[in-house]
């Protein structure tokens, strides 16, 4: 964690604080490129996706649950492409 974090702080401040620092290196290195984002609907897959796309890179979503929503708000807010999968769990028999 960053100096100065704690547990107080949520992802949302965590991630806005290491954009400060890094927002013109990440943006000329992400800019067009596609990112692979997994459990991207919740919690740190949708902070970091949200970090991705505000940097300028175009996102794949990856989740268990339909991540249709985030793939609007995505789209809609940063203006980047946006790609979706959801893996639907299979149960197997195990012997």
């Amino acid at each position: 964690m960053p100096a100065g974090v704690d547990a107080s702080v949520t992802r949302r401040e965590v991630f806005a604080e290491l954009d400060k620092k890094i927002a013109g290196k990440l943006e000329a290195m992400l800019k067009g490129k596609w990112a692979l984002v997994t459990g991207a609907t919740a919690g740190l897959g949708l902070a970091v996706a949200e970090s991705l796309a505000g940097a300028g890179a175009n996102i794949v979503l990856h989740d268990l649950t339909e991540p249709a929503q985030t793939r609007d708000r995505l789209r809609a807010h940063f203006g980047v492409e946006v790609s979706q999968r959801c893996c639907r769990p299979v149960a197997a028999r195990l012997h």
